[in-house]
């Protein structure tokens, strides 16, 4: 398991990335993952 600071995500790239694939809802969950693991 790999530990990464919120910041250290590099979202934009991730974004577009995403796009590119047509994967951008499973980077939304992701992100809402993120969220939730960091508010926690």
């Amino acid at each position: 398991m790999i530990y990464l600071n919120y910041e250290d995500i590099d979202w934009n790239y991730l974004y577009q990335k995403a796009e590119s694939e047509k994967t951008l809802n499973e980077l939304e969950e992701f992100k809402e993952i993120v969220d939730k693991k960091i508010k926690n």
